[in-house]
């Protein structure tokens, strides 16, 4: 039997899409058989998936010859084990329910449930899911079902699971899925029809657009013709159903439109251009209140425009009468982030022409004035961004120069997710540097400080050459390299290391400052109160150990070997049930968060801290139907181990590492009744993460939906804020020692 952990569900849904069945005979009840197990079903487990046992039972069934049953016969409480079925198809409807039928059998510490997910097409994220849960101990056969909101053109497949948390015996039979009533084994799987916007390939070789004459007037009208085409894109109907490819509508309305002598003229081109779009006929669907609104649309640009009062009151309308469900170009995927489609790269474009240029600021600036939950809090006013950045993005004549302006465009949002171009930026790796030092630096106390060295791969240095290499010692003072100033290298850095806070920026920084195209550089720098000069030789890339593995995930500490020890890192889910039989009696326990966890085996820890249902967090997500508002969720709890909770104290370490999920599970440590939060401020970008695409193939994300504690408080460039503020000293580098893990032993030591 071959298990596939549940953190790979995704990827699983890639690689077995192919081989999925593609016929309408589906065994949702288990009567098919192959080699000892249900036809088409596919185990997966999380934690320890040895620890159950997956069988056809004949004896005890609801009807037919067999039920699916999942017994728990091991170690590892902490596990989930289940099967999963994969229905490759896609239906016409609005609802799908998943129904069945389980039995419990002395279930403890966990439950049963049915399982199902929308699959989108692009293979990489859910459009929904949900569950249903047995919580009984011991029931007989009983039906659940569960339902989910379904669009055909959102749908790949859907993905459908059985599973056991925890121990005891459970069986499963009987399931069935229906779309609006129907059994699917019924229906005629649902082709989605092209896209009228799919064949457009005008300008695929170009825009041949030209913005030679631009001035003011000019570049005016340019700003308030992006924040149409992104109004028009998220609100008229035809663009929202698919029937223009909207990148080259702007390239077809351009030439005229640049030719406008004047306003009037400029806002007729505009009201014919919307025109052509087709009539836009009233909205009357009740559109439900989804939660507690948080941010209210900007449209205050339309009536503080110098637009004639015909083209405002057409695009009030269009805004009363915007599109509403399945949307071409955005959807909200089911955690919250927005999810957008249909962004072509434009990848065979080294140098994209000024008309992609002026694409790539439209479709960014638009992206995130309607789907960033946390525009509100940027430096500039948003507005501001696109005024400036229009010349900024004509006065382009190379690849560097692009990627360049690309990424300050992106650091105008202050967001920690949006540190680098994912894709598309190998001309600014180039121009940092492809020589590096294996000093380790660090800012601290506003200076930047030598705090180690990485360790050398296949080499083997002389004595000379070492001291040419590692001529540092720790806590020497960098004050020069070649030549200049650190204040002033990281002033002019500054712009094209995007961040949600500076600790975050230079934390970023630190890596790149010892980095050169040359193979020397020169160094001043303070050693022992002395001021000192000296060459230091950098090395390929191949032999220095940037991210040695650390396979310490957990131990004891301090002097009697009494408190406990954590690295959240490389924690993994079958280390939890350890941690809480050998930790139950420590003084306390160190949760070293300093990090951005690989695993997600610190939410199951975080349990273990609480006696009660405690909430941590709540989120704001935005509403595709009405793009720019953003509403809350119901707050997110931390839910109580069902044994013991831990008695000790607790200190979690953070710093400008914690980063992401690190501050999420931050946020859950911090529910516990017992728990210090000890160090520096975070990153400050909690959350999942949304793909954005520009011309030129480049890539780069925003946070998908906005974080904050259950009073409202934010977490978004802020971070999580400590209860004991502690930061790295010189002294403390140039000695060797951790002054975070330090203060967290005299915390718990002095209980």
């Amino acid at each position: 039997m071959r298990f596939i952990h549940f953190t790979f569900l995704l990827l699983l849904l890639t690689c077995v899409y192919g081989q999925a069945q593609q016929t309408n005979s589906y065994n949702l009840d288990f009567e098919k058989v192959e080699a000892g197990f249900p036809q088409g079903w596919s185990g997966y487990g999380r934690g320890k998936p040895s620890n159950y046992k997956i069988s056809l039972d004949s004896l005890h069934t609801r009807s037919g010859k067999y039920a699916v049953s999942i017994e728990y016969a091991g170690d590892n409480p902490d596990s989930e084990v289940g099967i999963l079925f994969f229905v490759p198809n896609t239906y016409q409807g609005k609802k799908i329910t998943l129904s069945g039928y389980i039995k419990n059998k002395e279930v403890t510490d966990g439950f049963s449930s049915l399982w199902m997910g929308i699959d989108h097409p692009d293979g990489k994220n859910f459009v929904a899911s949900g569950t249903v849960k047995n919580v009984s101990e011991t029931s007989d056969w009983q039906k659940y079902e569960l339902t989910l909101d379904m669009n055909p053109a959102n749908t790949r497949q859907f993905i459908l699971s059985v599973s056991l948390s925890g121990t005891g015996k459970v069986w499963f039979d009987d399931l069935k899925l229906t779309v609006d009533g129907k059994d699917i084994e019924e229906l005629t799987p649902y082709e989605i029809p092209p896209f009228a916007a799919e064949s457009d390939e005008e300008f695929d070789k170009g825009s041949m657009i030209d913005f030679s004459d631009l001035n003011q007037q000019k570049t005016d009208d340019l700003v308030l013709l992006g924040k149409i085409w992104g109004f028009l894109k998220y609100h008229h109907p035809a663009i929202a159903k698919g029937e223009y490819n909207w990148d080259y509508e702007l390239f077809r309305f351009l030439p005229d439109y640049l030719q406008a002598a004047d306003n009037k003229q400029r806002d007729r081109l505009i009201s014919e251009w919307i025109d052509k779009l087709g009539f836009v006929p009233l909205n009357t669907i009740d559109r439900p209140v989804l939660g507690e609104v948080f941010i209210k649309p900007d449209l205050t640009w339309v009536e503080n425009s110098d637009m004639d009062n015909g083209l405002k009151e057409k695009l009030r309308y269009i805004y009363q009468n915007r599109h509403y469900g399945h949307h071409y170009y955005v959807l909200i995927e089911h955690f919250g982030s927005p999810l957008f489609l249909h962004e072509n790269k434009y990848e065979q474009m080294s140098v994209p022409d000024a008309g992609f240029r002026l694409l790539a600021l439209y479709r960014y600036w638009n992206m995130v004035h309607y789907f960033y939950p946390s525009k509100y809090l940027t430096d500039k006013n948003w507005d501001e961004v696109l005024a400036e950045y229009i010349l900024y993005f004509m006065d382009i004549n190379d690849r560097l120069g692009y990627e360049r302006t690309v990424l300050r465009m992106i650091a105008e949002i202050r967001d920690s997710h949006a540190a680098n171009l994912l894709e598309g930026g190998d001309e600014i790796w180039r121009s940092r540097g492809r020589w590096y030092s294996p000093i380790k630096v660090r800012f601290a106390e506003d200076k930047l400080v030598a705090s180690g060295y990485r360790a050398l791969r296949d080499t083997v240095l002389t004595t000379e050459a070492a001291d040419s290499v590692m001529g540092l010692k720790k806590g020497d003072i960098i004050t020069h390299i070649d030549g200049k100033p650190v204040q002033a290298i990281v002033d002019s850095l500054r712009m094209y290391f995007p961040a949600s806070n500076e600790p975050t920026r230079l934390k970023n920084m630190e890596f790149e400052m010892l980095r050169s195209n040359r193979s020397v550089i020169r160094l001043n720098y303070l050693s022992s109160g002395e001021s000192r000069k000296k060459g230091i030789r950098l090395l390929h890339p191949y032999y220095i150990e940037f991210y040695p593995s650390d396979t310490i995930r957990h131990g004891l500490i301090g002097k009697r070997k009494d408190i406990g020890f954590i690295r959240d890192e490389i924690l993994r889910e079958e280390d939890v049930p350890v941690i809480r039989k050998v930790f139950a009696h420590t003084k306390g326990i160190v949760i070293d968060l300093r990090c951005r966890p690989a695993t997600l085996a610190g939410r199951t820890l975080s349990s273990w801290f609480v006696s009660s249902e405690t909430p941590f967090r709540k989120c704001t997500r935005g509403n595709p139907n009405h793009p720019g508002e953003f509403y809350f969720t119901p707050c997110d709890t931390v839910y109580p181990f069902k044994g013991p909770s831990y008695k000790g104290k607790v200190v979690v370490l953070i710093d400008e590492n914690t980063l992401s999920e690190g501050e999420g599970q931050a946020m859950m440590f911090r529910a516990g009744q017992n728990t210090v939060i000890l160090g520096c401020q975070t990153s400050g970008a909690d959350g999942r993460v949304s793909d954005i695409f520009l011309p030129g193939g480049i890539k780069t994300w925003i946070s998908g939906y906005g974080v904050y504690y259950p009073d409202g408080s934010q977490t978004q460039r802020i971070g999580i804020v400590p209860d004991i503020e502690v930061k790295p000293t010189v002294k403390g580098l140039a000695e060797g020692r951790d002054e975070l893990l330090e203060k967290a032993i005299e915390v718990i030591e002095k209980e």
